[in-house]
């Protein structure tokens, strides 16, 4: 129940979650004198993040600014706590369903919510009931990989149901969750969508008409590509906008970044930051010390004449590009490698919400700094250690089922 109220406070009430992870420890220290909780061995996933927060908090024996590290290292805290808190577990195991359902009806009442909020704003728009307007708790980008998840479940949950009802319940929460998608209105998160629409769609088609269907669907997915890209407004005018601009930065890097002064898009901005980003690195491989970043990007955009963009203070909008600025090359390496072994593992132990969770992960830190506030920190640790703990914990609970069902004959 603690993990349950964790994940539902994450995501509808994020500033008390702090709070939830203290009754989830006191719960464990009861469980522990009952002899209900057993502890087992952390796996590696455990650790990866464990020296993912290692790496931030030596970073701030270089900090300028110990108010911005100490607070950068608050939020990376659940780095460290989710995965020790996993270490103690009940003996009856973790119930998955239980949690699924938690989280997929909090993403849904979430969207609502958001949906609602949004129509008080005047005039009332498209653009007034999308993006920054329809999220309000969470960044749009955070709130559409939630939803993806939640998306994912509520497919697998359809193709595991047998009752009408239900299966109709979890189909409704698929149209609901995809909705929220779009209102998002993320670059990263319609890719995402719109990889998985495909992907399921050759599953389907792949299961009906076997390898001959296959092959004819994989040779159509190209041109579905460029259908949804042409006909689905946003999707037309996102990728449009993003390869025009795509395209001129790689014809002249530095020219479009001296250029680009007034008036800056999304893509055009993650363009001058990332080329911003990239120079400092090279400067700083081993990182500029954590809550220095500030310092070393708005230098950077002030010698690039980004005089406008440098006094907002953007962070890079990359993942990867932030953490190796600011703690170094190896620690985004660290990151890469959190995201390969959850993609390796959920391919072998067939644990196919795990691989999905982690592409969103990766897809989306390529847009985004993800693991920079606490909203992304929690969902990803979370979701990455429960689908972890599950499936290389299922045997195990298996057998230890098992042995007490011995006992008991």
């Amino acid at each position: 129940m603690c993990v349950l109220l964790t994940i539902m406070v994450s995501v509808l009430l994020p500033k008390l979650v702090a709070l939830s992870f203290g009754i989830w420890f006191i719960t464990i220290v009861f469980g522990v004198f009952q002899k209900k909780i057993r502890f087992v061995q952390p796996n590696l996933l455990s650790i990866l993040f464990w020296l993912l927060f290692m790496s931030y908090l030596i970073g701030t024996i270089w900090t300028n600014h110990p108010e911005i590290a100490f607070k950068y290292i608050e939020y990376k805290l659940s780095l460290l706590i989710i995965p020790l808190l996993f270490l103690f577990q009940p003996k009856e195991g973790i119930i998955q369903k239980r949690l699924i359902v938690g989280f997929v009806v909090s993403v849904g009442v979430l969207g609502l919510y958001s949906f609602i909020q949004s129509l008080f704003h005047s005039p009332l728009t498209l653009d007034s009931v999308t993006s920054v307007y329809f999220s309000t708790i969470h960044h749009p980008t955070y709130l559409s990989g939630f939803a993806f998840l939640a998306m994912v479940m509520s497919v697998q949950q359809i193709h595991m149901q047998t009752k009408l009802k239900e299966r109709l319940f979890w189909a409704i929460m698929v149209v609901v969750l995809v909705a929220i998608q779009f209102l998002c209105l993320s670059l990263a998160g319609l890719l995402l969508l719109m990889l998985f629409i495909i992907g399921y769609a050759v599953y389907l088609i792949k299961c009906k008409f076997g390898k001959i269907g296959l092959w004819v669907s994989i040779a159509l997915v190209p041109i579905v590509m460029y259908l949804s890209i042409q006909f689905i407004p946003g999707f037309k005018t996102q990728f449009k906008g993003s390869k025009l601009y795509f395209l001129e930065y790689m014809e002249d890097p530095i020219k479009f970044v001296k250029t680009k002064k007034t008036y800056l898009g999304g893509d055009e901005t993650r363009l001058i930051l990332w080329t911003a980003t990239i120079r400092e690195i090279k400067k700083h491989p081993f990182g500029v010390g954590t809550g220095n970043l500030d310092d070393h990007l708005t230098s950077q955009l002030q010698y690039l004449t980004h005089y406008e963009m440098a006094e907002k203070k953007y962070n890079p909008h990359n993942q990867f590009f932030q953490t190796a600025l600011e703690v170094g090359i190896p620690a985004a390496v660290l990151i890469l490698f959190i995201v390969g072994w959850c993609i390796f593992k959920g391919l072998v132990r067939r644990e196919y919400l795990l691989v999905l969770l982690s592409v969103n992960l990766f897809i989306n830190c390529l847009f985004e700094s993800m693991l920079q506030r606490q909203s992304g920190i929690v969902f990803y640790t979370l979701w990455m250690v429960i689908l972890s703990v599950y499936f290389s914990n299922k045997q195990e609970l298996v057998k230890h089922q098992v042995e007490n069902d011995s006992v008991v004959e």
